[in-house]
């Protein structure tokens, strides 16, 4: 239990900052789901540790739009599968 709770302090503490670009936030995010995917495919483990990271990007003001730049760059081939 106490390393769930470390890994989700992590990520508040060095990932979800005013400084961090919401680019890397989003990158981050993608791979939190693939490597938690693999490692519990219940999901469980990825809810308790995407939360935070969900309500996050929520909050800032340029996630939508540096979604849709993702997308179009083809930067990141899975959102470009999955929505190009």
């Amino acid at each position: 239990m106490h390393v769930k709770l470390a890994v989700k302090q992590q990520i508040v503490e060095r990932l979800l900052l005013p400084s961090v670009n919401t680019k890397y936030i989003i990158m981050f995010y993608i791979q939190v789901i693939r490597v938690f995917k693999f490692l519990d495919p219940t999901t469980i483990l990825l809810e308790l540790v995407s939360t935070p990271i969900k309500d996050y990007l929520r909050s800032r003001k340029d996630t939508l739009r540096c979604i849709v730049r993702i997308i179009l760059s083809g930067e990141n081939n899975e959102l470009y599968q999955q929505f190009g």
